[in-house]
């Protein structure tokens, strides 16, 4: 599924506008596009299974599998998901401040 390494080949094309993440999730492969939308698709097939809606104009710039769940950063917010329900769990937004960025009211250390 995906790749075929031996003969160079792809064999699950992903589609959508401008994917700029890629993760493995459990058996699905989650992508994350410049528009703030993530698919998570069949790696046998790279047909989408379901689209999730990060309601962010901006792009997804993180993807990271969690045990359960998948934690996301897109736009200004840092999101947590559950794929399996197509639910967002939590939203927390990011500041930018002279000194770094801010998250949950707390000051990211450097």
């Amino acid at each position: 599924p995906g790749w075929s390494i031996g003969e160079g080949k792809q064999l699950a094309p992903l589609d959508g506008d401008e994917l700029m993440r890629v993760a493995w999730h459990g058996d699905s492969v989650i992508t994350g596009s410049s528009l703030g939308k993530m698919q998570v698709c069949s790696p046998n097939d790279g047909r989408p299974k379901a689209t999730l809606d990060t309601n962010q104009e901006d792009e997804v710039y993180g993807l990271e599998s969690l045990t359960s769940n998948l934690a996301v950063g897109a736009g200004d917010t840092l999101q947590l998901w559950d794929v399996e329900k197509e639910t967002c769990l939590k939203r927390e937004t990011c500041v930018k401040s002279p000194n770094g960025i801010v998250f949950g009211g707390h000051r990211n250390p450097d």
